[in-house]
């Protein structure tokens, strides 16, 4: 009666996982169902809209930034923070491609100087490897996790018009 309990329970868990994921395992924080769509759109503002690159010595990063002004980038603060010395990445390494398309851009630079609100406070994650887990974030820290990048270049790239 045990073996055949083992064997019921073996079974199951290979039938389990022998299923197909489903697209909300593929997309980790997509809430719902996934209706994003490839944008190929040029152009203003498209142009404006591109990536905050973070490279060195044994670690890269990225995310999304937008030029604001020829040469100023908004992103999240916490994008240009190194997890182990809870201090921003060197400046050198922190790098803005506009209008990424593929394995093109519209211009690139880097980060001269960085402005993050005076009251912004680095929470960093639990964990660094071999997993980055869910953070203890408070919703009021999202207030303040912005930091405008001043590069050392202005792009040919019209900026995204703010409000």
């Amino acid at each position: 009666m045990r073996y055949t309990l083992i064997s019921m329970l073996i079974i199951v868990a290979v039938f389990i996982a022998d299923q197909p994921t489903s697209s909300q395992d593929l997309h980790p924080g997509i809430i719902g169902k996934d209706d994003r769509v490839l944008l190929d759109e040029q152009g203003p503002p498209w142009d404006a809209v591109g990536q905050v690159n973070v490279s060195g010595y044994r670690m890269a990063g990225r995310c999304t930034g937008t030029l604001v002004a020829p040469n100023l980038v908004v992103t999240a603060a916490h994008c240009v923070m190194d997890p182990w010395s809870k201090k921003p990445y060197p400046l050198h390494d922190i790098h803005f491609l506009a209008g990424v398309r593929r394995a093109e851009s519209k211009g690139h630079a880097t980060a001269q100087c960085l402005h993050f609100p005076k009251d912004y406070q680095f929470i960093p994650p639990e964990k660094i490897l071999p997993t980055l887990p869910a953070q203890k974030v408070t919703l009021r820290s999202f207030l303040t996790d912005v930091v405008v990048v001043v590069l050392d270049t202005k792009l040919a790239v019209d900026p995204a018009p703010l409000a």
